[in-house]
């Protein structure tokens, strides 16, 4: 192991399991990173109501029906958009679906919060992680990273890489939107430009996704222009960002 005992003793305490050496699978077979990673339980998301097997077919045909008729890919998701078509179709449902969507909306939008809310506060694992692990010439990120929203990604890791330069995690992860032909490489430079003009640290990456922090926020034209680059580089994520009010930004490939 490349970190002193006793740091790792402390990193058992906060994050309460005990470090193995970090591994993943890629076209089946795993890869050996050279790294450390610490487990961390995921929590129980928040209850959602139940729906009727009837209920879940429906939003998921229109759901479907409704991305199919648009070209999210080609202009920017547009959530009013999407939820006019969407209620436009719900309208055509039986009356039972339509009683039990609106009756079962406010409860599912309620979890929805709670769960990103949840997401965001352990956020502060990290950040502990590192505070621990400062002068130690080694980076701590969030592993096998799971994008949840464009600014909320979940986690079941905290990784520790032997080096000082956060770009080399996307290169320890191999992350990559093999569909979208963004490779490893092209990924690293983009993200290197981008920390250019405005300064980042990447807080979590996977093979098909990445976190980072802006360091300055852009605002009018600036975000404009970088939520043009950031939706061209990762159109999956639907829906072009438009503000970077916390600077958080969470990019996927599907």
């Amino acid at each position: 192991m490349f970190l002193d005992s006793k740091v790792a003793a402390q990193l058992n305490v906060l994050l309460g399991t005990r470090s193995e050496p970090h591994r993943y699978l890629l076209d089946g077979a795993w890869i050996e990173t050279g790294c450390i990673r610490w487990p961390v339980p995921q929590r129980i998301p928040p209850p959602v109501p139940a729906l009727s097997s009837s209920l879940q077919d429906a939003v998921k045909r229109i759901s479907q029906t409704v991305m199919a008729d648009q070209d999210w890919h080609g202009k920017g998701f547009d959530p009013k958009s999407y939820a006019d078509q969407f209620e436009a179709l719900l309208a055509r449902e039986p009356q039972p679906i339509q009683q039990e969507y609106w009756a079962s909306k406010p409860g599912i939008e309620a979890a929805s919060n709670a769960y990103l809310h949840q997401e965001k506060g352990r956020e502060e694992l990290l950040a502990n992680a590192r505070a621990i692990l400062a002068g130690q010439g080694v980076v701590a990120y969030k592993g096998e990273l799971v994008w949840v929203s464009p600014t909320v990604s979940s986690f079941s890791s905290i990784v520790i890489a032997p080096t000082s330069d956060h770009f080399e995690i996307l290169g320890i992860e191999r992350t990559q939107g093999e569909n979208r032909f963004v490779s490893t490489d092209r990924l690293t430079r983009e993200m290197r430009e981008i920390d250019a003009q405005f300064g980042i640290d990447i807080t979590g990456a996977s093979t098909g996704a990445v976190a980072f922090l802006l360091k300055r926020i852009p605002a009018g034209e600036e975000a404009t222009a970088l939520g043009e680059r950031l939706f061209a580089l990762a159109p999956d994520i639907y829906e072009q960002p438009r503000e970077f009010a916390e600077g958080r930004v969470v990019l996927w490939w599907d």
